[in-house]
C-alpha cells in the first residue's frame, strides 16, 4: 500500500491517505515512531500493527483527557475506558502508562478527597471511607491517609449542630438531639454522641411555647388535657416536665 498524502487534523492527528483511497487517522507520535514520513509503502500487516499501536495511544490520551476536569482514581479510569469499548489489553496498557507518568496516583487522590470532604462538605470519617472504597481506593491507602482523630471533625460537628438547632424550632430537646444524632450518623460521624449530648437547649422554653399553642387549639375540647399531653409526648418532652403543666 502506498501512502499518497497526509491531512492535518485536530489533537495532534493526521489523516493518512493511501493509493487505494483508504484512510486512517494516526497520532503524530505514531507517524514518527514508524517513520511513515519517509516510508511511502507499507504492507497490510504493518498497517494492522500501526493501527493497533495507535488505538493503544488513543486509550492513553482519552485517559489523560478524563483528568481535565477533576482528579480520578485508577478504578474510575478503568471503568471509563472500558465503557469506551477499548480492549482489555489497551485499557491495561493505558493505565500502566498513566501510572508510570504519575497521572494516576490513588494516594494523591485519597489525600485530596479527604481534605475536600472535610473542608467543604463537612463529612465524617466513616462516610469518607465508604466513598473512597467506592472510588476503588485500596484499604492500605485509605488507612494511611484517613485520620479518625482529625480535630476538624469536632469543629464540623459543632457547625452542623448549630445549624440544625437554628433550623429546627419545632422539636423538643430530646427529639432534636435524636434527629441530630441520626443526621450526623448519615454524614459519617459515628461514636460522637458525647458531643451531641452536650447540646445546651432551653427545653422549658420550647415546652411552654408548644403548650400554649396546643392549649389554644384544644381549649374547647372536653379531653383537652389528654390531647395536649399526647401531642407533647409525641414531640419528645419528658412525662415529668409535661405533668408539671397540669
Amino acid at each position: 500500500m502506498e501512502i499518497v498524502k497526509y491531512k492535518k487534523l485536530k489533537n495532534n492527528k493526521y489523516q493518512v491517505v493511501f493509493s487505494n483511497k483508504e484512510t486512517v487517522d494516526l497520532y503524530d507520535d505514531i507517524i514518527l515512531k514508524y517513520n511513515l514520513l519517509r516510508k511511502k509503502e507499507i504492507t497490510k500487516d504493518e498497517l494492522t500493527t500501526i493501527i493497533n499501536d495507535n488505538t493503544s495511544l488513543e486509550a492513553f490520551m482519552d485517559g489523560v483527557n478524563y483528568f481535565n476536569k477533576k482528579l480520578r482514581s485508577k478504578k474510575e479510569v478503568f471503568n471509563y475506558l472500558t465503557k469506551k469499548e477499548y480492549s482489555k489489553n489497551d485499557v491495561n496498557k493505558a493505565i500502566k502508562l498513566l501510572e508510570e507518568r504519575n497521572i494516576i496516583n490513588d494516594d494523591f487522590v485519597c489525600k485530596c478527597f479527604i481534605n475536600d470532604q472535610i473542608t467543604f462538605n463537612l463529612r465524617g470519617p466513616y462516610k469518607i471511607k465508604d466513598e473512597l472504597i467506592k472510588l476503588g481506593i485500596s484499604e492500605d491507602i485509605i488507612n494511611n491517609n484517613l485520620d479518625f482523630n482529625d480535630s476538624r471533625y469536632a469543629e464540623n460537628i459543632t457547625k452542623i449542630i448549630n445549624k440544625k438547632i437554628k433550623a429546627n424550632h419545632k422539636y423538643s430537646k430530646n427529639m432534636l438531639i435524636n434527629r441530630i444524632k441520626n443526621d450526623l450518623y448519615n454524614m459519617g460521624y459515628q461514636n460522637y454522641d458525647h458531643l451531641v449530648n452536650c447540646i445546651d437547649i432551653d427545653d422549658q422554653a420550647f415546652l411552654q411555647k408548644d403548650y400554649q399553642k396546643l392549649l389554644a387549639k384544644y381549649q374547647n375540647k372536653e379531653n383537652k388535657e389528654y390531647l395536649i399531653k399526647q401531642k407533647l409526648y409525641q414531640k419528645g418532652y419528658s412525662s415529668d416536665d409535661i405533668n408539671q403543666l397540669f
